[in-house]
């Protein structure tokens, strides 16, 4: 009997680094210990996904906060690090870490095509 092989937070993150995922050519993301491949963005999600991005970055720095775009957020607890639209996080170095859930002040994900999953899974996560 086989199963599908779970990978841990550390995990994927030693993969991306080493470049694992680099030649796939496809968007991908780790949700509760398995790779999700993310829907490609059509016209409507990119043009949101810039305004809102661009709104934010003038915005976030009034309340001491940095803008990121589809930046991974570390969900060690739940195996997963998903890449929202948009997150407002705390004024701090995230050159040696990705953000984790205490840093996120916001977390904007556009949902055209993946409305469904957005609400359920990611939104319980």
């Amino acid at each position: 009997m086989s199963t599908a092989l779970k990978l841990s937070v550390a995990e994927y993150v030693d993969m991306t680094k080493c470049g694992a995922f680099a030649q796939i050519g496809r968007r991908i993301e780790l949700i509760r210990g398995e790779l999700r491949e993310m829907n490609p963005q059509g016209p409507v999600h990119s043009w949101l996904v810039t305004a809102l991005n661009n709104w934010s970055v003038k915005q976030a720095n009034q309340y001491g906060m940095i803008a990121s775009c589809r930046v991974p957020l570390d969900l060690t607890a739940q195996e997963s690090m998903p890449e929202p639209d948009l997150m407002w996080l705390q004024k701090v170095s995230y050159k040696e870490r990705h953000p984790v859930w205490q840093d996120v002040q916001l977390a904007i994900e556009v949902a055209d095509s993946s409305l469904k999953s957005d609400l359920s899974e990611k939104a319980n996560l």
